[in-house]
Parts: C-alpha cells; structure tokens; sequence
C-alpha cells in the first residue's frame, strides 16, 4: 500500500513538469523507449524501490540496473536547502545505478551535474526560456 501512494505521490508530482521534460527529452533525441519514467528497482528479496524519476538509456540485466543519466524532476526550488536536498536526492539515485549524469529540473531551472566531481558541482544551468537560445541548448545536447 505505501508503494502505491509513493507512486501515486510521484506521479502527481511529476504531472504538470510532464509538459516540460517529455518534451525536452524528444527534442533531445530520445524516444520513449530510451528512457524509462519511475524506475522501480529490485532490492533484497524481490522487494521494489522506486528511485528516480526518469532514468535515461537504462540497462537492466538480473541483479544489476545502470542507466547513461537520470533526472529528478521537482514542483519547484526556491532556495538553497530545497536545491541542496534535490542534490543529495539524485546523486543517491545516480550513484546507485552508476550513471555518468544526473539532472535535476523544476518549473524554474534546469541543473545537470557529472560524476567527474561525485555529482556534487554543476556543469551546466539553465531556464527553460534560455533553452531557447541555440547556444544554451547545445551545451545541453552535448551533455545528455
């Protein structure tokens, strides 16, 4: 039952950004068979975890799971301590399936961070209007 409720807690929470990543992703290059959204992962005895919002060109073989980036999609992030939660919230999700990059995207910004540094300093910032901008945005296409 608690699962289902997380589940159902994370859908809500991800629903209105769904406008927003969905798209990006596509612009990006990836189809929606090259990310899977609300990955579940198998620990201990069959038990289930989700961990994160959206894993990007997942691998899932028996006992193991990696995936090229995550991203963690919140409501919002207003000040610092929301941002630095965000943070430990996905480099946890990206050092558990050993991705190269994780992201965290709210309505306000985008943030991508690498695990050259443990995810702990960001490589790339943007609105979602400076998307818009041709350079900005290639920045982003190079990264993920």
């Amino acid at each position: 039952m608690r699962l289902s409720a997380l589940s159902f807690l994370t859908t809500y929470v991800i629903a209105d950004r769904l406008q927003l990543i969905k798209p990006l992703l596509a612009k990006l290059g990836y189809s929606e068979q090259d990310y899977t959204q609300q990955l579940y992962m198998e620990i201990g005895n069959h038990n289930q975890m989700l961990i994160t919002d959206f894993a990007l060109s997942p691998v899932r073989t028996t006992g193991h799971q990696s995936a090229f980036a995550v991203i963690e999609a919140k409501r919002s992030i207003l000040n610092k301590r929301e941002m630095e939660e965000a943070q430990m919230q996905v480099r946890s999700y990206a050092r558990q399936l050993n991705t190269k990059y994780s992201a965290i995207m709210s309505k306000e910004r985008i943030w991508v961070s690498c695990w050259d540094d443990d995810f702990s300093k960001g490589i790339f910032e943007s609105t979602w209007q400076g998307l818009n901008d041709a350079d900005t945005f290639s920045k982003l296409f190079k990264l993920i």
